[in-house]
């Protein structure tokens, strides 16, 4: 059975925002066992610990860059789902994540509409998590044994290393300034995203809407429905459409370089983050 991803982003503001996770603790979709927590590089991963309110709230007295919440331990699938908070401090990005075979609990709730209309919302979306896995990921030996039938085009990465390339991945994720970008099936688009994309062009495109709330106004982008196999062909011409229209990969590149630029990341420290991402990323399954 299908996993799905729905990921929200935020401008970070602990304090407010800490309450979302709290209120999420109602509706994970799940009853939790344990939970993983990432404080710093020098506490590490720590894994599968039992969950427990209170536990946590002394974990998040630590200011931890992530909290994991699981319905059971990792190496015991299937039946794994879970819910994440996490923090990216040099980009000032709050982004909260559910991952279950069904995500009605969430998308239909109230709370969850609160959350899109806040007025730090960024962007969010909702996709088929193993589809943006394949479609993302670099590494040709992984593809090779999943697809064994595909033809890889590859190419040399930064380093001179063959990897796989996803340019004509249409349902690829790229990660960029603290956000994961990607033509996902359901998008919405908050007040501080149109600083990337304006919300005239925004609604320019066939598949937009607007959603209209007492303060704030979003822009909803639904290209085909998330429980629909992505793999299909007019599926996939819907998230080339949306990365034509766009021209989605030369704003990802404007917006990581104008965020690197204000934090002052130089080319030598963007290749060592570049490998600590990695190495997080293994930390994780998605």
């Amino acid at each position: 059975m299908p996993n799905y991803l729905c990921s929200l982003f935020f401008s970070n503001s602990k304090e407010k925002y800490d309450e979302i996770f709290f209120k999420s603790q109602s509706i994970f979709g799940f009853e939790p066992e344990v939970m993983d927590i990432y404080v710093n590089n020098e506490t590490g991963l720590l894994s599968d610990l039992k969950y427990s309110p209170d536990g946590l709230g002394d974990y998040l007295r630590k200011i931890p860059s992530s909290i994991g919440i699981k319905s059971k331990p990792y190496d015991e699938l299937p039946g794994y789902f879970w819910f994440k908070r996490k923090i990216i401090p040099e980009y000032d990005i709050y982004h909260v994540a559910w991952f279950n075979d069904n995500l009605n609990f969430i998308l239909n709730s109230k709370f969850f509409h609160n959350l899109l209309t806040d007025d730090g919302f960024i962007y969010g979306f909702c996709c088929n998590s193993e589809d943006m896995q394949d479609q993302s990921t670099e590494n040709v030996r992984y593809l090779q044994n999943k697809f064994p039938d595909l033809t890889i085009k590859v190419k040399k990465n930064a380093r001179g290393f063959l990897v796989a390339d996803t340019s004509e991945n249409w349902g690829r994720s790229i990660y960029a300034g603290g956000i994961d970008f990607m033509a996902a099936p359901n998008m919405w688009f908050g007040k501080v995203f149109f600083e990337i994309i304006s919300k005239d062009k925004l609604l320019s495109f066939p598949l937009a809407s607007q959603i209209q709330s007492d303060n704030t106004a979003i822009v909803q982008i639904k290209l085909f429905d998330m429980y629909v196999n992505p793999v299909n062909e007019e599926n996939r011409k819907q998230q080339k459409e949306f990365w034509k229209f766009f021209d989605y990969q030369n704003v990802i590149d404007r917006f990581k370089n104008k965020r690197e630029e204000e934090i002052g990341i130089t080319d030598f420290s963007k290749s060592l983050a570049s490998g600590n991402k990695e190495k997080k990323k293994r930390s994780w399954p998605w």
